[in-house]
């Protein structure tokens, strides 16, 4: 349970309606959590608390998300999105670097609508490495992207995948995961950055940053940038992890329409 994820105030009649239902559980059952012979065992009042903790943060948390989708007309929603690109075998350095990009989208259906189509660009150039979950989805290219990244370098190139999503019945959620790989696209010696583009609304938006075997990440800082506006410091920053191997960035409920961008600095080991 992530009680984070939910709004304040429902955090707090959630606890209370959980108190509650331990006081009753307490006085139909009799028992709290006792300890016999080393094992805990869990009584009525324990358990009711519990369980009314979990059912109503799992309701809750999760209603939020979909009413809003709902209500702007949205046909699909990410309960999460997370982006793992892999940068171990893919120094700046490397004559010819490729960069492996997996994706994984846990898609919840809202309405009649059956293809999902998810957009990815680039400074350089992307190759397609097919769904894992998905094999007939469809891969398209489309050049001479308008728009620039959060360092200021125009995403040259634009893709799209598209996955028929009809078999999905409203109300239910399935995983699509996404396999596409960068050329040449993490060149800088300094420093560099990955950018996505919230299309949906999204529960939470995770990037993970594999450094090469020989680099280690120095710092990471999380931006955001509303439509043509400068790029802002995101209110939920990155972390440096694993001796500076790995950047780790979450944002719970990222903003739709936004684009969000991971930007690092590294250096030799």
């Amino acid at each position: 349970m992530n009680f984070m994820q939910t709004k304040p105030g429902k955090v707090l009649l959630i606890w209370v309606l959980a108190l509650l239902a331990a006081v009753v559980c307490f006085g139909l059952l009799e028992s709290s959590g006792v300890i016999d012979n080393g094992v805990v065992q869990l009584g009525g009042a324990f358990a009711g608390f519990i369980a009314t903790l979990y059912v109503l943060n799992r309701v809750w948390g999760e209603d939020d998300l979909e009413a809003r989708a709902t209500s702007i007309g949205s046909p699909f929603l990410y309960d999460e999105v997370v982006k793992a690109l892999d940068l171990r075998n893919g120094p700046p350095d490397a004559p010819d670097q490729l960069v492996p990009l997996t994706d994984y989208y846990r898609v919840k259906k809202l309405g009649q609508k059956s293809e999902l189509t998810m957009h990815y660009a680039t400074t350089s150039e992307m190759s397609w490495h097919g769904s894992s979950t998905h094999p007939a989805a469809k891969w398209e290219e489309r050049p001479q992207v308008s728009h620039t990244g959060i360092d200021g370098q125009v995403l040259r190139n634009e893709y799209l995948v598209t996955v028929n999503l009809g078999e999905l019945a409203r109300g239910e959620a399935t995983p699509v995961i996404n396999n596409v790989t960068y050329l040449n696209a993490f060149k800088g010696v300094d420093s560099e950055w990955l950018e996505t583009h919230m299309e949906k609304p999204t529960g939470r938006l995770t990037m993970l940053i594999l450094a090469p075997s020989d680099w280690e990440f120095v710092s990471a800082t999380g931006h955001k940038r509303i439509e043509r506006d400068d790029p802002e410091l995101s209110d939920q920053q990155p972390a440096v992890i694993s001796d500076g191997s790995v950047v780790y960035w979450s944002v719970h409920e990222p903003q739709q329409s936004v684009r969000y961008g991971l930007r690092w600095t590294w250096r030799r080991r």
